[in-house]
């Protein structure tokens, strides 16, 4: 594969927090996924919790954006969330996310 994948690999989990890629019907559940699991990991990201994703991602292109952790655990961090949403040519949409 290469690429992001291998950028992956070397990368080190805060708490285990990379999910590798999950596949979702829709844009908006991807979305509600990153948000649960920010929760359940007490990550805190205003940036991300305020971002209104109005767009749509057309098959067989990508979208991807940084945002700033606030805290994790309760404490606060310089630490950002990646998210990187990519749509197949099936539809489904194929979320990988880590936070570094």
């Amino acid at each position: 594969m290469g690429g992001l994948t291998d950028t992956l690999k070397k990368t080190k989990p805060i708490n285990q927090y990379i999910k590798m890629t999950s596949t979702f019907n829709s844009l908006w559940q991807a979305f509600d996924s990153i948000l649960k699991d920010n929760k359940e990991a007490q990550l805190q990201s205003t940036e991300f919790e305020n971002y209104l994703f109005t767009g749509g991602i057309r098959s067989g292109e990508s979208w991807k954006r940084s945002f700033d952790i606030d805290k994790l655990k309760g404490r606060n961090t310089k630490k950002s969330l990646h998210v990187y949403i990519s749509r197949n040519t099936l539809g489904f949409y194929e979320l990988i996310k880590y936070a570094n």
